[in-house]
């Protein structure tokens, strides 16, 4: 918020390209090109997907280098992107409806779906306590879980009196609560960590805590809950029972303004990166760890 009051996230920087970094001779300048999402992992590399494929950005020295390319299991239509806790990276790969999965180095490693199981996977979250993969289906109106090692679990489908519509994206808190973007009627959906419904919270609207067009959602280490909202050019921040805490963001190409934010995460550390789509890049900033104050 503005001062007097104390700040709770601070802007850090962008991702775009690594046309300043120190590149192996011979190696050509990259750029990203409409950023949609990405997946944090440890040592400061952050894995985005965009129109021309999924790319690992080192953070901390700005090298772009191509991922999930490896022969015959390139990712031609990457979407959803979630990081493991040994570092292996899950890339929903749209045209084989399946995740993918790869070491941290872009060796592949396993891909986890069969026919039939998935439909148009979107987002996919990972609940480490748990060990379980959660993968947004829009088609199935749907979230499919697996085991890390790929076994499914169950599928969440919601109530009928509150069906899942189409779900886009995915995350989950430290209770292993499930926090779903709803993109039918524009709110977030939560289940427990057995699948069954809680409560929604953000109705359609233009108003501070409704959503228009919201694409990413992200968790911190707090439970604190990120939604990035397309048509507000925003990023909301709520308390795990929906409670509006904060906004930050708008319209714009400067520092902490966004052209189409799309899917977001957060890392160990709490920083939060988000792709700002239309800006091409993917904003870096920080959560400092102050307690919100409704």
């Amino acid at each position: 918020p503005a001062q007097p009051y104390q700040a709770r996230v601070a802007y850090v920087g962008a991702l775009s390209d690594n046309a300043t970094c120190a590149r192996p001779q011979g190696e050509a300048a990259q750029a990203l090109s409409y950023p949609k999402s990405m997946a944090a992992g440890p040592g400061g590399l952050v894995y985005v997907s965009d129109r021309l494929g999924v790319h690992v950005v080192d953070s901390t020295t700005g090298s772009i280098r191509a991922f999930a390319n490896v022969a015959g299991h390139e990712v031609t239509a990457s979407r959803g992107l979630a990081v493991g806790g040994d570092g292996d990276v899950y890339v929903v790969d749209g045209a084989r409806k399946r995740v993918e999965v790869f070491s941290k180095d872009g060796a592949f490693v396993r891909d986890i779906g069969k026919d039939g199981e998935m439909s148009n996977p979107q987002g996919v979250a990972i609940d480490g306590a748990r060990g379980r993969l959660l993968v947004a289906d829009a088609a199935l109106g749907a979230v499919v879980c697996y085991a890390l090692d790929g076994a499914p679990l169950r599928t969440i489908r919601g109530t009928d009196a509150l069906p899942l519509g189409v779900p886009t994206q995915v995350a989950v808190n430290s209770l292993g609560e499930v926090f779903v973007v709803h993109q039918g009627v524009p709110r977030i959906v939560i289940f427990d960590a057995d699948g069954n419904y809680l409560r929604g919270f953000g109705p359609d609207g233009d108003q501070s805590g409704q959503f228009a067009r919201p694409k990413g959602i992200a968790i911190d280490s707090e439970d604190h809950v990120y939604v990035t909202d397309a048509a507000f050019d925003n990023v909301q921040i709520f308390d795990r029972l929906g409670q509006l805490l904060l906004f930050f963001g708008q319209g714009g190409n400067g520092n902490g303004e966004f052209n189409l934010p799309f899917m977001m995460a957060i890392d160990g550390n709490d920083r939060i990166f988000v792709a700002d789509y239309g800006n091409h890049r993917v904003q870096v900033l920080q959560y400092l760890g102050a307690k919100f104050n409704r």
